[in-house]
């Protein structure tokens, strides 16, 4: 689906991640490598928060604040993504969008890593919530 949309063109692309063990960066590298190698720019942001963010509901995103969000308007297309956790999207995820400057208009793909064998132990609703959330920013989540 990616291919499709930026086959034969260079894009500024922005790849925004949450990992709190390293596996979710991993597959955000992985990605990032994909495109670059399709010669696209690519600029690879890990999300940080100013304390540990714990793993929970989305109920516990008011506990910390996100500190190094890039301003997106820089991207033609912004990739987000995180864990699922607690049968949900990452509540840092969840924050940073709705934190997220410059994402007007633009495509923006979400992506998560689960560690569930099946799309319905989570999967499916956090990517549910992430694309209600980029769509809320006025974003546009692509399917």
């Amino acid at each position: 689906m990616v291919y499709l949309i930026i086959k034969g063109e260079k894009v500024n692309i922005g790849i925004l991640v949450f990992s709190s063990t390293g596996y979710t960066l991993k597959f955000a590298e992985a990605i990032a490598a994909g495109l670059e190698k399709s010669g696209h720019d690519i600029e690879l942001t890990r999300i940080e928060t100013d304390i540990e963010a714990n793993e929970g509901p989305p109920s516990a995103e008011s506990e910390y604040d996100i500190t190094n969000l890039p301003d997106c308007s820089k991207y033609d297309i912004v990739f987000i993504g995180g864990p699922v956790w607690a049968f949900s999207a990452c509540h840092v995820v969840l924050k940073a969008i709705e934190q997220l400057k410059g994402v007007e208009d633009k495509i923006v793909f979400p992506f998560l890593t689960m560690a569930f064998p099946f799309r319905f132990m989570g999967g499916n609703r956090a990517i549910r919530m992430i694309k209600k959330r980029i769509a809320e920013n006025n974003g546009k989540p692509e399917n």
